[in-house]
């Protein structure tokens, strides 16, 4: 059985101010189920979150594509940390992003299977990447992290 992929919010990832992750997420559940053809609830599954940290906006638009396909077998929340000390000027900045997939045989039934959050850190602010992120993960399900990043162990800034 094929399944259609559907991103929530078009061709990119909606940039919403990093104080306002959740209830971004929130809205963006309520205006999928509100904009859905059918009457059907969207059904929000996640098994997992999975924190992968990059050093790029390259490295974290790979990460976002491999994520669907990941998605797939293990619906998750990921949470994407992109860390660019030597960037001008120095900040935090984040989008959001969902996937669902349609089932074509079963009429009007979505069920987000990923759920994608970035943050990209510049300069000084890259040391707080890590209190960003943890209370973005989902509560009572196991976190995974992945360091997709060119050094092997965490550099002094993280």
């Amino acid at each position: 059985m094929a399944l259609e992929l559907e991103s929530l919010t078009g061709d990119a990832p909606l940039e919403v101010p990093i104080g306002n992750l959740e209830k971004s997420i929130s809205e963006m559940w309520r205006s999928a189920a509100k904009d859905s053809e059918s009457h059907e609830a969207i059904l929000r599954a996640a098994a997992l979150t999975l924190v992968v940290f990059v050093e790029s906006p390259e490295a974290a638009e790979e990460v976002r594509e491999l994520a669907g396909a990941l998605s797939e077998q293990n619906p998750c929340r990921v949470i994407t940390l992109i860390a660019q000390p030597q960037g001008k000027p120095d900040g935090l900045r984040s989008w959001i992003s969902a996937q669902c997939r349609c089932d074509p045989n079963v009429s009007g039934r979505k069920q987000i299977r990923s759920e994608q959050i970035a943050v990209s850190a510049q300069g000084g602010a890259v040391a707080d990447l890590g209190s960003v992120a943890l209370p973005l993960t989902l509560s009572g399900l196991p976190v995974y992290f992945w360091w997709r990043a060119g050094q092997f162990s965490p550099p002094e800034y993280f």
